[in-house]
């Protein structure tokens, strides 16, 4: 599953989501030195999304945090420069909403532990074990005395 989300303002931004992880490139007169380029960030590797909805005023942003790590705060202006946030205008707002429940949903599934393969073990009663027998004991398959000393077996007499 590949898909990839355009901002055209404030900064030029590609984010290409894949199973992996994401890919955030940057291009554009306003892009900082600091964030030109190709960022991968891996689904597992992200602690937590910060996200502020754009007003008609203000740039919104998505931003992302590792454990360890030390994001950029306040406002979006500062926020800007951390290559690990997303910029974006207000006509952008669902689209970016649409992509954070997307990254949340992939980061849930990266650090769900894999399960083992699961073995179901269906015993039969004691009771449904004899019918059997009795069956191959109608049938001719079994004799009667095999028949008996399974029964005895079975009800531990």
């Amino acid at each position: 599953m590949e898909r990839i989300f355009e901002i055209k303002s404030p900064v030029k931004t590609t984010i290409k989501l894949d199973n992996s992880g994401l890919e955030i490139q940057r291009s554009g007169f306003l892009t900082t030195y600091s964030t030109r380029g190709i960022k991968k960030l891996f689904y597992q590797n992200i602690s937590a999304i910060h996200m502020k909805n754009a007003t008609t005023f203000s740039n919104g942003y998505l931003q992302f945090s590792f454990h360890g790590g030390q994001e950029k705060t306040g406002t979006s202006f500062i926020i800007a420069g951390d290559e690990n946030a997303i910029l974006f205008s207000k006509k952008n707002n669902v689209m970016m909403q649409e992509l954070k429940m997307l990254i949340e949903k992939k980061i849930v599934e990266a650090s769900a532990p894999a399960s083992p393969p699961t073995t179901v073990v269906s015993e039969k009663s004691v009771a449904e074990q004899i019918k059997e027998f009795k069956e191959l004991f109608d049938l001719g398959v079994i004799s009667e005395d095999e028949f008996n000393q399974k029964k005895k077996q079975l009800l531990n007499l």
